[in-house]
Formats: C-alpha cells, sequence, structure tokens
C-alpha cells in the first residue's frame, strides 16, 4: 500500500505544481486587488524607455547629506518622517523606527518594527524619498502583511513534510511548487503596499511622486531589478514605476485621501 501512494505521488505532486504555476503565468493586465492596473505592454514600453535612458545616464556620485550623519542623527530623522506618516495619515499603530548600518539599499518591517539601512539613506536623494520607502514599509503593517506572508508559507512546510513522509526527497519539490504560489501571494502584497504607502506619505505632505523616482533609480543603477521571476517576491522595478506613477497622478491636487480599509 505504502508502495502504490509512492508510486502515486508523483504526479500528483506534479499536478499540485502545474495548478500553482498556472496562478502566476503572465496574463495581458498584472492583476492587482488595490491600486492601478499594469499591462504587460505598459512594462514593455517602460523597459524601452528605461534602457534608452540608461545609456545616457550618469550615475549621481554625490551622496545625501544623510550619508554624512552619526546614525543616531539618521534614526533621528526616519523616526520624525514615521511618526508624522503615522499622525497625518491617522494610522493608531505603536511603532519603533530604526536604522541598521548595512551597506545593503533596503528596508523591511516586522511586528511592530521597521528599520531602514544606511545604504537606503545614501541611496534616496531626498526627504520625500524617503517618505515613500517609509511609507510602503508602515503599510505592510497596516495591512497585517507580516502575518499573512507566516501563515501563507505554513500549508507549503506541511506539505513538503508529508511528501517526504510518502517519499523521501519529494518535499522539496513540493517545497518549490508551493513557492511558485507564496511568491506571487508575495508581490501582490508589495503592490498593495505601494498603493497604501504613496497614499500615506501624500496625506503627510510629502511628494507622491517621490515613488516614481526612487523606482526608477532601482532600475537606471540596478537593472536586475528589472528582471521577472516567479520565484521572486518583488514585482519587477519598471511595473513599479508605472504603478508608482499612476498613484501618483490619482493624487495630484488632492487633499488627503482616505485609502480603502486593509483587508
Amino acid at each position: 500500500m505504502i508502495t502504490s501512494m509512492k508510486k502515486a505521488s508523483v504526479p500528483f505532486l506534479l499536478t499540485i505544481i502545474a495548478t500553482l504555476s498556472l496562478l502566476a503565468t503572465p496574463t495581458g493586465c498584472i492583476e492587482t486587488q488595490t491600486g492601478p492596473q499594469v499591462t504587460r505592454q505598459e512594462i514593455k514600453h517602460e523597459t524601452q524607455r528605461i534602457e534608452v535612458k540608461r545609456q545616457q545616464y550618469k550615475k549621481d556620485r554625490r551622496l545625501h547629506p544623510y550619508a554624512g550623519y552619526s546614525l543616531a542623527k539618521q534614526e533621528q530623522i526616519v523616526n520624525a518622517i514615521g511618526h508624522r506618516i503615522l499622525r497625518e495619515s491617522g494610522i493608531n499603530m505603536n511603532i519603533k523606527f530604526t536604522v541598521d548600518k548595512s551597506e545593503q539599499v533596503n528596508a523591511a518591517a516586522s511586528p511592530g518594527h521597521i528599520f531602514v539601512t544606511t545604504g537606503m539613506m545614501r541611496f534616496v536623494r531626498s526627504e520625500d524619498e524617503l517618505a515613500s520607502v517609509i511609507g510602503h514599509e508602515i503599510a505592510h503593517l497596516t495591512n497585517d502583511h507580516v502575518t499573512k506572508s507566516m501563515i501563507t508559507n505554513v500549508p507549503v512546510i506541511i506539505g513538503s513534510m508529508i511528501a517526504d513522509a510518502l517519499s523521501p526527497g519529494s518535499g522539496k519539490v513540493v517545497q518549490m511548487g508551493g513557492g511558485v504560489f507564496t511568491q506571487k501571494y508575495s508581490r501582490d502584497m508589495e503592490r498593495e503596499a505601494d498603493y497604501y504607502g504613496i497614499t500615506y506619505a501624500h496625506n503627510a505632505g510629502y511628494n507622491a511622486r517621490a515613488g516614481v523616482y526612487v523606482w526608477e533609480r532601482f532600475a537606471l543603477e540596478l537593472p536586475q531589478s528589472q528582471q521577472a521571476n516567479i520565484f521572486g517576491s518583488h514585482p519587477t522595478s519598471t511595473e513599479r514605476i508605472i504603478r508608482a506613477r499612476k498613484i501618483a497622478d490619482s493624487l495630484q491636487g488632492q487633499g488627503k485621501v482616505s485609502p480603502p480599509s486593509p483587508k
């Protein structure tokens, strides 16, 4: 009986992988429940525009003044921006803002905590750009993305354990197939955080178009961020440029905006 289950598990696992892969199959429009939609054709045109611009682009070697500040001063700035966004957007959350000493251009959120790296502090070119980054991380917390990510990964872990019990070694296959789904889910959350984050920054009086500038510079200086990959946890920088531009356009000339209640 166990032997037959092992044999049957192979096509069963392949079916799971095929089904999960379909969920990540590209279509004409990249669907997102919150914020503007972006089409594949728009991404193609934007990619071409970036490639032309890259040929003439000269990286700005000047560092933003933030780079010359002490870690404590940088942290003070991040805290001021973070709490301003929370206050002006009416977000009742207790969040600790810190700056981590790291060369990586990064920012991240965990329950009750947001950190920005010193690498990101050198990368941004204005307070508005930094606000768009911090607003994005705040949006991850207001939408409970951290908890949702953990819950989404549980079935994949359990499934891989069951698969290994039936057929040793097959757990890795389940993890690979499940990764397609969880990474797609992660990309959806990133798109949602982009929308809420830019809106939060706008409500706090920052320039909503700063998000476009950040992602365009990512595309120009880090070409790998433009690569689409079904196992990638983030949308491409090209897609994010388009969506950020549409969000900024929709906010132009408006006062504070009440985004839909997080689901």
